[in-house]
């Protein structure tokens, strides 16, 4: 447990903060109120609120109960309690440790309060960002060095019982993977490496990782909008979905799918999430070039080369073929022959094609359907 100033001179780690010294007598003390504690997500109030989420700040506002004296000075600064925000427990034991589960600690709150009445309070416990699930809003009281006996007793004469509340963090997780239909399964991959022409089944994992269960859950993709889950999901449950697409020219730029997941809680808060799954499509050539048969060639002699392109199953724009001779070859422009589903054909060749110099070849194909 964490002790943040000098202010206490006992270690706060009860529930039941310890003994009365005194009976209280009738007739002397002033109005009975409870100590108590609320959550709340406003900067200011006394509005009691259980479902946050993650990007609420939680605030503590309450009462340190009344004092034994009718008009009694007020207690020294520092001494009356401290608000911790723990794990939830469904049911708590006397003496147990108190361990704050916000960045900055425990909170220490007294009767010199700035709420503006002497013993009420209103502090921020835990900043945003909240981390999801179920916790205990405790304000831990301690009246040590107060000479006044207080009243919010549950027997006359025996103990001051810990106030608490019970606080919700509600969250919705969207996870996005893809893999190739029937060499795969879900979960996929993100980013996952396709063809064109392969068809994509896209994964689709939704999970409430708050502590209350969500209602009117829905999935939107950017592709393939509603996709079809679960609609309610208790903590910790999962719903999935998935979508096909089959890899076409456009997803060489646009390979991106994006996703959102929205639902609402108890409060009827907004909670969501977004997630994207990512495909790369494989679109590099490659070229060859070899000779009709491996053999010896005499000057003078022909010899057949065949260029082989292997380009991606697309429609692709501006295909360019380059070829060099190195010097001793010269280049037959007749023997020439082109198998492509181009539209366009152009062809310029380097002098001077005698062989006394390397000859540079360019062939221009214009637009090549190979889809």
């Amino acid at each position: 447990m964490k002790k943040r100033d000098g202010a206490f001179g006992l270690t706060g780690f009860v529930l039941i903060a310890g003994l009365l010294a005194m009976v209280v007598l009738v007739g002397t003390a002033a109005a009975d109120q409870d100590a108590y504690i609320r959550a709340t997500s406003k900067s200011e109030g006394d509005v009691g609120q259980q479902n946050f989420i993650i990007s609420m700040t939680l605030n503590a506002s309450g009462f340190l109960g009344d004092c034994s004296d009718p008009d009694p000075p007020e207690c020294p600064d520092g001494y009356g309690g401290r608000i911790y925000v723990v794990n939830h427990q469904k049911k708590w034991v006397n003496g147990t440790n108190l361990t704050d589960v916000s960045s900055d600690g425990y909170e220490t709150v007294g009767w010199m309060s700035s709420y503006g009445v002497g013993g009420r309070f209103f502090e921020t416990t835990w900043p945003t960002p909240l981390k999801p699930g179920i916790y205990d809003l405790i304000l831990d009281l301690n009246v040590t060095g107060c000479p006044y006996v207080w009243t919010n007793t549950t027997k006359s004469g025996e103990h001051i019982e810990d106030p608490m509340w019970v606080v919700y963090v509600n969250a919705i997780e969207l996870n996005m993977t893809a893999f190739i239909s029937g060499s795969g399964s879900c979960p996929g991959s993100d980013p996952l490496n396709v063809n064109i022409g392969d068809t994509v089944t896209y994964c689709f994992n939704v999970t409430n990782t708050g502590g209350a269960t969500l209602t009117n859950i829905t999935l939107n993709d950017s592709h393939y909008g509603v996709i079809a889950i679960n609609d309610t999901l208790a903590p910790g449950q999962s719903t999935n979905g998935n979508a096909t697409h089959t890899v076409n020219e456009s997803d060489i730029l646009h390979g991106t799918n994006k996703a959102n997941v929205s639902a609402r809680d108890p409060a009827n808060n907004l909670v969501e999430d977004t997630d994207n799954c990512t495909i790369i499509v494989d679109y590099n050539a490659s070229i060859s070039k070899t000779p009709d048969y491996p053999r010896n060639a005499a000057i003078g002699e022909s010899v057949n080369f065949t260029i082989f392109v292997d380009l991606p199953n697309a429609t692709l724009h501006k295909v360019t073929v380059n070829d060099t001779l190195p010097a001793g070859f010269i280049y037959n422009s007749s023997s020439f022959n082109l198998t492509a589903n181009n539209d366009s054909f152009n062809g310029i060749v380097s002098g001077p094609e005698d062989g006394t110099a390397p000859v540079h070849v360019n062939w221009t194909l214009g637009t090549v359907n190979n889809s």
